[in-house]
């Protein structure tokens, strides 16, 4: 595959995930994951072509930690927000300014990398992306396990409801990594090996911990049923 055509897909996957994202779109695995995954494939393959050197491989390092940062910065800045009962996502201004940051100081670790001896082919933009996006799938994952909302299905009908915003309270990073809700989805993955049952269970120690006083098992079924209600909706909707 030709340099110019490798550039085209990275540019044209990266427009087609930005214009996606200001409309607003369901947050689902496969859209969070995909992109990332893409662009460090066609990346890593351009960067085994041109054989770095040492000190190629140290700038490369720096602009991926570099990179990997500005995009769990932006992931913080992207809406969280429900439809039909499960998470829907969409970027805004701030994450536009974050992008344009980001992309200016990889330009310019890439001019000084080249001035300092490095060679210029070793730094694909498509990798720089890549990583970028694979910083902000991670800090959006996180704060979608943060609200107790169950993620999309790959499969969306749209039914015309409003997208109805989310408490900030319940995006904090530090939320999904509680250590009592983290304890609880392991407990749940070693007894029963199921993913699914595991985040289930993850939510529900959310639950809990908003609502103190209140254990596990006492939650109401209104709390911690009220996402698996919604989602048997939009499931039933798609069936």
């Amino acid at each position: 595959m030709s340099t110019p055509l490798i550039i085209a897909i990275g540019t044209g996957l990266l427009i087609y995930v930005i214009v996606k994202r200001f409309a607003g779109e369901p947050l689902n695995a496969r859209d969070t994951a995909v992109p990332p995954i893409v662009l460090l494939a066609i990346g890593i393959h351009g960067l085994i072509q041109h054989h770095p050197t040492g000190a190629d491989l140290a700038w490369i390092i720096a602009g991926s930690l570099i990179g990997f940062g500005f995009g769990a910065a932006r992931g913080t800045t992207i809406r969280l927000l429900t439809r039909d009962g499960v998470l829907w996502q969409r970027y805004t201004v701030w994450t536009l300014a974050v992008w344009m940051v980001s992309l200016a100081v990889n330009a310019g670790v890439s001019i000084l990398s080249a001035h300092l001896g490095a060679h210029e082919d070793v730094r694909p933009m498509q990798l720089a992306i890549g990583v970028s996006l694979l910083g902000e799938a991670l800090t959006l994952g996180l704060r979608g396990l943060a609200t107790g909302y169950p993620f999309a299905p790959e499969r969306v009908v749209r039914t015309g409801s409003a997208l109805e915003p989310i408490p900030a309270a319940r995006q904090r990073l530090r939320g999904s990594l509680d250590q009592r809700r983290v304890r609880s989805a392991l407990d749940e993955w070693n007894r029963t090996g199921n993913a699914r049952s595991a985040l289930d269970r993850w939510s529900e120690a959310g639950d809990a911990a908003r609502h103190p006083g209140v254990g596990l098992a006492g939650i109401s079924d209104d709390v911690v049923d009220s996402g698996h209600k919604r989602a048997g909706m939009t499931k039933r909707t798609l069936d």
